[in-house]
């Protein structure tokens, strides 16, 4: 069924106290607004996902509020399959889902649970060195103060990043490349302990 307003929409639903009903109103008139004053494409302050931006934020808010993660969380990279068109598809031969949006994920590591994310919308020329460590931080902001232990993968892992985690008083574990800058040069050559 198709309804043309919002107004009808809000009829439709009997149980509604009238306080919901202003809610509900006052929700869509906002999104209608956020969606229609984007900034033009040329510009510096252009988002590719304006248009849900509100969305993810509210999500992203509702599960800080209700979900409270254990100490132990992973950062790492998925994708969300997905075969239309859009800017954001990427292609990924290795991983299991190849074409889809990828999005930057902190994940409980006690029970997979995602309770942050960020969409991956390509290249920022201000943010692109350093991308790993950018998208760390920002996963793990709120939990600043509280040495909670985050565990990534060798594309975020550097020296860099793990003096400024304990800077903010977070433990960090990662895997690491040998070739990577700052890389102590006694430990990429071990020797290992024959038995």
């Amino acid at each position: 069924m198709i309804i043309g307003s919002k107004v009808q929409y809000i009829t439709i639903l009997p149980s509604l106290t009238k306080f919901q009903e202003e809610d509900i109103e006052r929700s869509v008139d906002t999104f209608i607004l956020l969606t229609t004053h984007l900034a033009p494409r040329e510009s510096p302050r252009y988002d590719r996902l304006g248009k849900v931006r509100p969305l993810l934020e509210h999500i992203q808010s509702r599960c800080a509020e209700l979900y409270n993660p254990s100490k132990h969380l992973a950062v790492d990279e998925a994708m969300i399959k997905f075969q239309g068109r859009s800017s954001l598809k990427q292609y990924m031969p290795k991983k299991p889902i190849k074409r889809g949006i990828k999005v930057w994920v902190l994940g409980d590591s006690s029970n997979g649970y995602f309770s942050r994310l960020e969409v991956y919308t390509g290249h920022k020329v201000h943010v692109e060195r350093g991308l790993g460590a950018h998208v760390v931080k920002d996963l793990s902001k709120d939990f600043y103060g509280k040495w909670h232990h985050v565990y990534f993968d060798n594309f975020f892992t550097s020296k860099k990043l793990l003096c400024d985690l304990e800077y903010i008083q977070i433990y960090g574990c990662g895997t690491a490349r040998r070739n990577r800058l700052g890389f102590p040069d006694e430990l990429k050559n071990p020797r290992l302990k024959q038995r």
